[in-house]
């Protein structure tokens, strides 16, 4: 009762501090709002269209930003969406999986719970920041990257995200203090404290970064949940093409019999040609991974984290894109790992209909060998408009 309450009134308390008309009355500036509309159409099957199953997400994004001063800024964002559709009846407990919030305070609502019909809405951002010459300090609901991938970062360890769920861009935040110091040159020293409302589960580390031999380098050491952790990275090029890894310890020091010690770490290379072509390759190693049997399993996850970032002990990527022209792109990418010969396939072609709407068909294909033969596990297909303002 008290929790919720206290959420409650922190819901109360955000919406008033942003309200633009209680704005006016402290400062003259106004505070910047932007976002979007999405719909986002789905089609998923197994192995033939007699498992055919629809679903339909309408997503509204609402971003405001107030510089209150020269030294203060805040930041408020939440994603209203609504899920409807026959899939919907085939996943149990999917409204309280997809309002689940891992913070500190609780800044979801789960408005509708039906078979076939959820509504849901959350703060991802709800931050007040503080920046004075080299010093910026960060309070609040935000997201905390250190790492330096685009596929898998085994150093985000306070906001971890799935990279198959393309449809959130903007990515999770966590209930944080962030402390930074930038020093001359392009060195920087961070900390940062993530506290989470289940038991003695939280996050806490430093970051150091540097440059040297035209690299960049930060090294980080820490506590994630119950385990101790350290790490590093590096980000830079070998000739014309990038090239960035990462490379994360945990060790269980405390808690259930359940937590296991991890080694992970993430190698990329990427190249662009001048003919508008892209590419890009990586691989994922857990020396330790979670026991689940599939590809399909892991791409339900609403939350993952930087020891279980895929399900399995090796997992590589390849990608290519193709900029055909300034409104319309092609790209497929393919994730495979030998156990069981899993593989996703993930194609994407995107258009733009205008200088804010944009659409795009995207699919995601899931395959693996089950004894003598190679299986579907699942194909999805989905159509998504987006209105940006």
């Amino acid at each position: 009762m008290g929790m919720n309450y206290y959420s409650g009134s922190l819901w109360l308390a955000l919406i008033l501090f942003f309200h633009p008309d209680l704005l006016a009355q402290n400062s003259s500036s106004k505070p910047l709002i932007h976002g979007y509309i999405k719909d986002l159409q789905s089609l998923s099957f197994e192995e033939d269209a007699s498992t055919l199953r629809s679903m339909n997400l309408f997503h509204n994004r609402l971003n405001f930003r107030w510089d209150i001063s020269s030294e203060f800024t805040a930041r408020l964002e939440a994603r209203n969406r609504l899920f409807y559709g026959d899939q919907l009846k085939s996943m149990p407990g999917f409204g309280k999986q997809v309002a689940r919030d891992e913070g500190l305070f609780s800044l979801t609502k789960l408005w509708v719970n039906e078979p076939a019909l959820v509504l849901t809405s959350t703060f991802d951002r709800a931050s007040l920041k503080y920046s004075k010459g080299q010093i910026g300090i960060t309070m609040g609901r935000q997201r905390v990257n250190w790492g330096v991938n685009t596929i898998w970062n085994p150093m985000d360890i306070f906001n971890a995200y799935n990279f198959l769920d393309f449809d959130y861009e903007e990515r999770p935040g966590s209930d944080a203090i962030r402390m930074q110091y930038f020093s001359s040159g392009f060195s920087a020293f961070e900390l940062a404290y993530a506290a989470a409302d289940r038991g003695r589960k939280h996050t806490a580390a430093a970051l150091f970064k540097f440059n040297k031999w035209k690299y960049d380098f930060q090294v980080m050491g820490g506590m994630l949940d119950e385990d101790l952790t350290a790490g590093m990275a590096w980000a830079g090029n070998i000739k014309e093409a990038g090239f960035k890894g990462e490379v994360s310890a945990f060790r269980k020091i405390m808690g259930s019999e359940e937590g296991r010690d991890v080694l992970t770490y993430s190698v990329m290379a990427d190249y662009s040609f001048k003919s508008s072509w892209y590419v890009s390759a990586a691989f994922l190693y857990i020396d330790n991974p979670l026991s689940v049997t599939s590809f399909m399993q892991a791409s339900g996850a609403v939350s993952v984290s930087a020891k279980n970032l895929m399900p399995f002990r090796w997992s590589f990527y390849s990608g290519l894109q193709k900029m055909f022209n300034p409104v319309f792109s092609a790209n497929v990418s393919i994730v495979y790992s030998p156990e069981k010969n899993s593989v996703i396939l993930f194609p994407a072609l995107a258009y733009s209909l205008a200088d804010n709407l944009n659409l795009d068909l995207t699919a995601q294909s899931f395959f693996a060998q089950e004894k003598n033969r190679y299986v579907t596990e699942g194909t999805t297909l989905f159509l998504r408009f987006r209105w940006s303002f």
